[in-house]
């Protein structure tokens, strides 16, 4: 895949966000957003959101975004997507 600064990428089932952050931190895409129905997931994605956004900030002034969304997947707005990833959506912590 070929990521550029006009894409907008959703992670479906981004569980802790791993490969939201990855993409974020690595390439230059405009947005980079993680939806997850599993909410002690999404909390623990919001957290390290919250030390990256105060460790490098960096990386949040260059008029991109890292966005989390808590719920269900099929209510969300995909207007603007133009990258779609879905894996994992129905694994357990365990």
């Amino acid at each position: 895949i070929s990521l550029n600064e006009e894409d907008h990428f959703l992670d479906v089932g981004s569980g802790l966000g791993k490969l939201v952050f990855q993409l974020f931190l690595t390439t230059k895409i405009k947005s980079v957003t993680g939806i997850e129905i599993h909410k002690p997931r999404h909390d623990i994605a919001i957290q390290v959101k919250n030390k990256l956004c105060d460790q490098f900030p960096a990386f949040f002034k260059e008029g991109r975004s890292l966005n989390f969304i808590a719920g269900d997947f099929l209510k969300a707005n995909l207007e603007n997507i133009t990258i779609l990833y879905v894996c994992s959506t129905v694994f357990s912590f365990e």
